[in-house]
């Protein structure tokens, strides 16, 4: 397996979050300069910024924006002397293009034109690459990426990896955020003939329950939470674990909760 090798995946997924919440052209700039560079961003008749002057030994990265957005074909980065990019940070930084549309489209100098569907665009973009990566992560790392991609974008989730035991499962990880009840001693494991775990092994697909009942389904640890989601993990032919997440927020699975799960599953395949 390829190793995966990024100085800018960490300042990537915070550069996305910051683009999310962007509503102006000058915080779209703030958030890009996330990755550590000087930008150059400029409507058509904008006075020259001059701070966006390059470094004199860097490297200028220009990011291509298509024809999304009127008089700004592409944005450029200005990267110190010395930067180390990998074929992965360069793949990082194209994948940058339509979160920077849609934060742009977004401003109200452009008048909102993707008001209804922004949001959207910066998910799926963000789990596309994921997906993308998730052949070059080692196992360790696909579950923190696919974790911290699930907690940024549905900001509240508990995420957790389980492993099979004999006829229990552990809890291999579990994220920071988790429920105290969660958190309790179990020495015991989690019983396998929960029914959620069995659905999910037996489709194969992800799994979502809405209006958790932790009693129905034999997980009382898990009383706190309302909605519920898993997706089940087999390797040459055998199960190997499970990767669930809860909300406390709300009682069902929206649309498009749902498909980032499912796409944060698909960058796990190689587990």
């Amino acid at each position: 397996m390829t190793a995966f090798t990024s100085s800018l995946f960490e300042r990537w997924q915070e550069v996305t979050s910051a683009l999310a919440a962007a509503s102006t052209p000058p915080q779209v700039r703030d958030a890009l300069r996330g990755f550590g560079g000087h930008v150059d961003l400029r409507f058509a008749g904008d006075p020259h910024d001059p701070n966006a002057e390059p470094f004199p030994d860097g490297e200028t990265i220009e990011i291509n924006l298509g024809t999304a957005v009127p008089g700004l074909p592409l944005a450029r980065l200005h990267l110190r002397p010395g930067t180390p990019l990998t074929e992965q940070d360069r793949a990082l930084l194209r994948a940058t293009g339509p979160l920077i549309c849609a934060a742009l489209t977004r401003t109200p100098r452009l008048g909102g034109g993707l008001r209804g569907q922004d949001r959207e665009t910066v998910l799926r973009a963000f789990m596309t690459l994921t997906e993308q990566l998730g052949a070059d992560l080692e196992p360790d790392a696909l579950i923190r990426s696919a974790e911290q991609g699930i907690r940024r974008l549905m900001p509240g989730m508990t995420v957790a990896y389980l492993e099979r035991r004999t006829d229990t499962w552990s809890v291999r990880f579990l994220s920071g955020d988790a429920h105290p009840d969660i958190l309790a001693p179990d020495q015991a494991g989690l019983p396998s003939s929960s029914p959620v775990f069995l659905d999910a092994i037996r489709s194969g697909l992800p799994v979502f329950v809405d209006h958790w009942n932790a009693a129905e389904q034999h997980l009382p640890s898990t009383h706190a939470y309302r909605a519920v989601a898993l997706q089940a993990f087999h390797r040459d032919g055998q199960l190997v674990g499970l990767i669930g997440v809860g909300t406390t927020s709300h009682d069902a699975w929206t649309a498009l909760e749902r498909g980032i799960f499912a796409a944060a599953c698909r960058s796990l395949h190689r587990l």
